[in-house]
């Protein structure tokens, strides 16, 4: 068998040998080889699920003259949530925005939301919007003391609660051994934050009792980072911003959270890695997404009540150019329907009429995109708010 394989290597100086020696060989080992294995069929294609949202209903009530902000937020019950900002009220020393929930026939609700006052600056830093409430993250600084130069420098952190009626509900000032960068509302009142830790720069995630008081960390992969390849590519240390402020944590920067029921999805854009699936018991679940080839997870946009995942992914390329120019137009996004237990993709979902980073929304079989539509070019007509919502089965 030795002299078969040696003579083999050899064919490019003595074909007309080797070939027949090697033949003369083939017919002594075949009764000794074992029969080779069949080959793995193939994967069926991907089920192709069309839905058009050229369409829709005129949504009343917004504010006119004003874009929201990106991206928004969806309430996990079919609910969109938009942030419009005003220019003419923003500063340096106030950066907030008026809050407008949209139901899934169009209504629209503006949120009542109450900022702390005597601050000096006042900045929102993120928005969680949950099945009953919506958690606001605050940054303020307060007042210069002429006396106390640290206190004037140290940055105070609040949360604020709205109801989904409209109402405000309540401020709860935080104090924290991290700085907090993103916050969700689980369904029993208490928070999950995501922060980082300044002394080694670390990312931590931790549990806040309802009156903002700390519990615990949850123990999760605090390398995110070190463990994606793609996170490494896409924040290279010449895309991010300040120095000190290195690629990890702004990868973590970029991780999101997403109401699934009583729980909540915490995953990172741009990684292959999984999503988590938390509660107040910490975590519960994680669930690897199998998206194919080429494609990175950019959002998920869960579905609870049809026990769906819409995952919105894109290529490599697209994380890339947005962290190196801040700004990239329809990237090349694809809706992708996945089974929540298993991570396995179901069925590719190609969306007419609006761009796939329009949808906000899944609720009950349904893709909901609240949007502005364009007259067309030359026409005096201003452009309108329109809800469109279509099945995705």
């Amino acid at each position: 068998m030795w002299s078969c394989s040696l003579l083999a290597t050899r064919t490019a100086k003595r074909l007309r040998p080797i070939v027949l020696i090697a033949l003369c060989c083939g017919l002594h080992l075949a009764a000794q080889t074992a029969p080779r294995a069949p080959l793995k069929p193939a994967a069926p294609p991907l089920p192709r699920i069309k839905v058009n949202l050229a369409k829709g209903k005129t949504i009343l009530g917004l504010p006119g003259g004003l874009d929201p902000s990106y991206p928004p937020y969806c309430s996990g019950t079919g609910i969109t949530y938009l942030q419009f900002y005003n220019p003419s009220r923003l500063s340096r020393s106030f950066s907030a925005g008026d809050l407008y929930g949209i139901a899934a026939d169009g209504t629209v609700t503006p949120i009542q939301r109450r900022f702390p006052q005597n601050a000096r600056q006042m900045l929102v830093r993120s928005t969680y919007a949950g099945p009953r409430q919506i958690a606001t993250l605050i940054s303020t600084l307060p007042r210069r003391d002429p006396f106390n130069d640290q206190y004037s420098r140290t940055r105070k952190f609040y949360i604020e609660l709205s109801t989904s009626d409209g109402g405000f509900s309540k401020v709860i000032p935080l104090d924290l051994k991290f700085q907090p960068l993103k916050i969700a509302a689980l369904s029993s009142g208490k928070f999950l934050v995501l922060g980082e830790e300044m002394v080694n720069r670390t990312p931590v995630l931790g549990l806040l009792d309802t009156d903002g008081i700390f519990l615990r960390y949850i123990n999760l992969d605090a390398r995110p980072y070190a463990a994606s390849p793609s996170l490494r590519t896409i924040y290279q240390r010449n895309h991010t911003p300040p120095a000190d402020f290195g690629p990890a944590m702004a990868a973590m920067e970029s991780a999101e959270f997403a109401p699934y029921g009583d729980d909540v999805l915490f995953y990172q854009p741009g990684a292959g890695l999984p999503v988590h699936v938390l509660s107040e018991a910490g975590e519960i679940d994680t669930v690897s997404l199998h998206l194919p080839s080429g494609y990175l997870m950019q959002s998920i946009l869960p579905d609870p009540q049809d026990h769906q995942w819409i995952v919105r992914a894109q290529p490599l390329s697209s994380f890339s150019q947005f962290q190196k120019t801040g700004i990239i137009v329809n990237p090349p996004q694809q809706l992708f329907r996945v089974d929540p237990e298993t991570g396995d993709t179901t069925g590719a979902i190609t969306v007419t009429g609006i761009q796939p980073g329009q949808i906000a929304c899944a609720a009950d079989g349904n893709l909901i995109a609240p949007h502005l539509r364009y007259p067309p070019k030359g026409s005096n007509v201003p452009p309108r708010w329109v809800l469109a919502k279509q099945p995705y089965q």
